[in-house]
This record gives structure tokens, C-alpha cells and sequence, in this order.
């Protein structure tokens, strides 16, 4: 009985040739095989990668959002800081009138210059009252 690899002198091209064909096909389905798992390999790691971006969009997305509403409340606190400011302010030209107000309205000697001063009508208050609040 003959072997698959084996050739018969007498019968070397019938029998040699389909072994040689059939180790030459055996080598390349092996070469073919191994590039098939390198591309395998090289195709998880890219998935894997592609993985790791998506992701990395998702979390890029939630910081993003997270910065927006960080300067959404900047704003606001500035705001609010400028508001107080302006209370402030006005709450102070709110103090002056009331203490021009609650002074007497005909004092006979304005302290220190030795001249009268000039009475100041109610009118006249109340006008500078609306002056200070514009």
C-alpha cells in the first residue's frame, strides 16, 4: 500500500504530483489561516479602541454640560454680587436723604461759618429725593 507522501518510481508522475499539490495547499490554508487571526486581532483591538473613544465622547459630552451650568451660575452670582452693589449704593443715598431730611429746617447758624443758611422748601427736598433715587 502507498503512502499520501510517498512516490512509486514507476508511477512518480501519477502519484508525486497530487502529494506535492496537496503539501503546497496545506502550506498556504496555514500562511492563510495565520493572516486571518494577525486581521482578527488587529480588528478587536481597533473595536476596542473605538470602544474607548465612544466612551470617552459620552464623558467629554457630560463635562461639557457640567461646564455650561458652571458658567450659567457665574453668571448668576455676578449678577446677584452687582445687585447687592447697587442695594448698597442706594441704600446709602437712601441714609443721606433721610438725614438731610430729618435736620432742622431753620437752624439759626450753620456751624462753623458764622453766616444763616439757606432754608431748603419741602419741595425742594422732595426733589432731590427723586433726583438721588434715578
Amino acid at each position: 500500500m502507498l503512502r499520501l507522501g510517498s512516490c512509486d518510481p514507476d508511477r512518480l508522475g501519477q502519484l508525486c504530483l497530487p502529494g506535492l499539490v496537496w503539501s503546497h495547499l496545506s502550506d498556504q490554508v496555514s500562511t492563510l489561516a495565520a493572516e486571518r487571526n494577525e486581521l482578527i486581532a488587529e480588528r478587536n483591538d481597533a473595536l476596542t479602541k473605538l470602544d474607548q473613544l465612544e466612551r470617552s465622547v459620552g464623558n467629554l459630552e457630560q463635562v461639557e454640560t457640567k461646564l455650561s451650568a458652571a458658567r450659567a451660575e457665574q453668571n448668576r452670582v455676578v449678577e446677584l454680587t452687582e445687585s447687592k452693589a447697587q442695594i448698597a449704593t442706594a441704600k446709602d443715598e437712601i441714609a443721606g436723604l433721610i438725614k438731610r431730611i430729618k435736620q432742622p429746617e431753620n437752624p439759626e447758624r450753620v456751624p462753623g461759618t458764622g453766616s444763616t443758611p439757606q432754608v431748603e422748601t419741602a419741595t425742594q427736598r422732595s426733589r432731590a429725593f427723586r433726583a438721588a433715587l434715578n
